[in-house]
């Protein structure tokens, strides 16, 4: 058959059952067999193909058939084919559907099903960095479906089932649970789409609940001022770094770390983040608060041009070591949303600018337990010698 074709015969022998494409890149066989049109589906072509193949060779030589029959058999493979009828009948079918049984077997876990799961993830975790996804997030999802391949082993894909996946996402920490449920949910969708998997072993797997959390951690005024002088003592380069992360609140992965002179609008106060860095895919303005202004007008008007921020691992580790705070993921995200929200700024407003719903923000980011005291302290923090 011609590749190109969507729709056409298989010429085996004397049998030409018919191949179609489906929806979602998945292909139908069909064949006239016993008076009625028999149908199935695969993942793909190839699995589609060799579906047929079994399928003339069950019709060429039956089991019954068989050189030797029943006797010519072992007793590990009597064994197998009885219990593998007698597992049939349970779930109310019929041993005669065995063969049948067998060609799906052979399509989805010989076929197309045949990559290991190790495999799917590197080329799913590799598809993430080409599509720009941060650094974080495909470090997180290569970890954690890493876990995942040490847990049920590196077996072909087809073999991951529901009970095996629901198996690793129980046996991780509470509050990790739903992480390992998405990455989980990824691959399989991902597997899915590309024909690796006849069926999504996700669907009607029940998202692990939130578990109960406090509010979120932030720095209080001294400790930001504190990151502040170590990055003026220790790593001047990386001063920016943390004034925009704790003023504006921006994500460190794409939208600080991209962050250029030119997005700056220090007449107007306002830094603009572009939809090509947004994690969200939308633009949107942050507002310049009257100290981050003083911040950034430390940097001399002829030196501001390209990039406003300077990062490098060893000098962060350095200035968080010498401010003596115990560092979080986006503690500083965490702290500019409360402390904003705690100047009665509307919801809404943090929440669009910080490129978020309000029902996100009030849930992972704002901590409402702010002191009043420490509200205007943190919004007058100063470089030295502004007063």
């Amino acid at each position: 058959m011609d590749a190109e074709k969507r729709v056409g015969r298989m010429k085996i022998g004397e049998w030409h059952p018919t191949l179609r494409e489906r929806d979602a890149g998945r292909w139908e066989v069909r064949w006239w067999e016993n008076g009625r049109y028999i149908r199935r589906l695969a993942p793909s072509r190839e699995a589609a193909e060799t579906m047929a193949l079994a399928v003339a060779r069950r019709r060429a030589a039956p089991p019954s058939a068989a050189p030797g029959g029943w006797d010519s058999l072992t007793a590990v493979q009597r064994q197998s084919i009885l219990l593998a009828a007698a597992r049939i009948e349970a779930a109310g079918g019929r041993a005669e559907d065995l063969p049948e049984a067998a060609e799906e077997w052979i399509a989805a876990h010989l076929a197309a099903g045949r990559i290991a799961l190790s495999e799917a993830v590197a080329a799913h975790v590799a598809e993430l960095e080409a599509l720009g996804r941060s650094p974080r997030t495909v470090a997180d999802r290569r970890w954690r479906l890493g876990r995942l391949v040490g847990a049920v082993g590196d077996r072909p894909i087809a073999q991951l089932t529901r009970g095996r996946i629901a198996g690793w996402v129980a046996s991780g920490p509470p509050r990790g649970r739903r992480d390992m449920y998405a990455a989980a949910s990824a691959l399989c969708r991902w597997a899915w789409e590309r024909g690796h998997l006849r069926r999504n072993p996700m669907d009607n797997l029940r998202k692990p609940p939130r578990g109960a959390a406090g509010p979120p951690a932030i720095l209080a005024p001294d400790e930001a001022s504190a990151l502040l002088r170590a990055a003026r003592r220790h790593a001047p380069e990386m001063v920016l770094y943390f004034a925009v992360g704790l003023f504006a609140g921006l994500r460190p992965a794409r939208e600080l770390a991209g962050l250029r002179w030119e997005d700056v609008d220090l007449p107007g106060r306002r830094l603009y983040v572009p939809c090509g860095r947004a994690k969200t895919g939308r633009a949107r303005a942050v507002p310049v608060s009257g100290n981050l202004a003083a911040w950034l007008e430390t940097v001399p008007a002829p030196r501001r041009h390209g990039p406003v921020v300077r990062w490098s691992r060893t000098s962060f580790r350095r200035c968080v070591a010498a401010a003596g705070i115990a560092w979080i993921p986006d503690v500083m995200r965490h702290t500019r949303v409360s402390y904003r929200l705690a100047l009665g700024v509307s919801p809404a407003v943090v929440a669009a600018e910080g490129g978020h719903s309000s029902d996100v923000m009030r849930r992972h980011y704002a901590n409402l337990r702010i002191p009043p005291a420490d509200v205007a302290r943190f919004w007058g923090i100063l470089p030295d010698g502004i007063r």
